[in-house]
């Protein structure tokens, strides 16, 4: 599918931290900032309930001259702050002080920890918690790639720094420190980035699918479900307001003899052609979907009677003026009319049909309006 190799090409290995297509980008951060809300609000009260718990078993382990330090930092700088985040996760207006939060979190925790090692002598038991907190910030955080990947390496730096210049590790324990660090941040990232991916992928196929449920496969126009629920809106703030719209039918002259003359492939030569030319001429504003065979649809918003009946000659128009190839000149008949107090979905469907087959029967290449 045209779509799905759209995808794979739009999606390049930078595409995964920042899109190159900014509209497509921003629609996924959307999507995305609905569907984190729920992940960073339990893992963050997760995490901080294992740093209780990890507190009340380090206080058997840790030097007796550390706990009461240990204990203030587990619980006051790193637990507490993660609970207050799962806390304020659940309200969208507080998205962007989250996602902050929660890069600063695994930052604080790293440092706090740091400051813990040298106070409890660099012993190298206590040092995958700090490996664990770059795979965490990564992978189970809930922050985006970019953002984690931020956040992951101020830890690594940090981390490099502390262990190389300011510990008191053997240098084959500082060779492992820096190995394990790496081999935390190389597998964390690997993580992030395909979890990311995962989502991207899944998001852009999501939006194709609804596109192909919505659209019209031969024209690209929307098609008669989505009609109905563009008509029902606009029925719905006609009702609510002064604001009045219209609606026509169109219907191409006379298809069937495109079909048997020049053959089905002619046909939707023809289908796209007339698409193409009512498309470039109709307001931004206004909405053409196909009704189905030779037959389409235009709502057109904020009109009245008499200006609808000048597009809609103007469409006739243009169309009846086109040379299409090895076909020649084609017609459309439309039926006109316009949205009145009470009316519904079926009312105006009715009238707007009665006026098209008034059309037809009148000798086609014509606009009739119903009132």
């Amino acid at each position: 599918m045209k779509e799905e190799q759209a995808v794979k090409h739009f999606l390049s290995f930078s595409d995964f931290f920042v899109c190159k297509d900014r509209e497509k980008e921003a629609k996924y951060r959307q999507w995305k900032r609905h569907a984190v809300f729920m992940h960073i609000a339990v893992v963050s009260f997760i995490t901080g309930m294992l740093y209780l718990i990890y507190t009340s078993v380090c206080i058997y382990v840790f030097p007796k001259d550390a706990i009461n330090t240990m204990i203030q930092l587990h619980l006051g700088l790193i637990a507490l702050p993660l609970f207050l985040i799962s806390l304020f996760a659940y309200q969208e207006k507080h998205y962007s002080a989250v996602i902050i939060a929660m890069m600063a979190a695994p930052v604080v925790a790293a440092a706090g920890y740091h400051y813990l090692l040298n106070l409890a002598g660099w012993n190298s038991i206590y040092l995958p918690e700090v490996y664990l907190i770059i795979i965490w910030t990564f992978a189970i955080s809930g922050l985006p790639l970019l953002q984690g990947l931020i956040s992951a390496s101020v830890i690594l730096f940090f981390s490099l720094m502390m262990g190389l210049f300011f510990s008191e590790l053997s240098p084959d324990e500082r060779i492992l420190h820096t190995f394990w660090l790496s081999v935390s941040y190389i597998l964390g990232f690997i993580g992030a980035f395909l979890l990311e991916r995962h989502h991207k992928i899944n998001f852009f196929q999501h939006q194709i699918l609804e596109k192909l449920a919505s659209t019209d496969t031969l024209t690209g126009l929307y098609n008669r479900t989505q009609f109905r629920e563009f008509l029902q809106t606009e029925i719905e703030k006609a009702e609510e307001s002064s604001y009045m719209f219209g609606l026509m039918m169109i219907d191409i002259d006379f298809f069937k003899e495109v079909n048997d003359l020049h053959g089905h492939q002619k046909g939707d030569e023809i289908l796209k052609g007339i698409t193409d030319l009512l498309s470039q001429n109709i307001r931004q504003t206004d909405t053409i979907i196909r009704w189905g065979g030779e037959e389409f649809m235009v709502i057109c918003r904020t009109t009245y009677k008499d200006r609808l009946i000048r597009f809609a000659n103007k469409l006739r128009n243009i169309v009846a003026t086109h040379l299409f190839r090895d076909v020649g000149i084609r017609t459309i008949s439309i039926g006109a009319t316009c949205f009145t107090i009470g009316d519904t979905i079926d009312t105006l469907l009715g009238r707007v049909d009665d006026a098209l087959h008034h059309a037809k029967h009148e000798g086609r290449n014509r606009v009739i309006y119903f009132s």
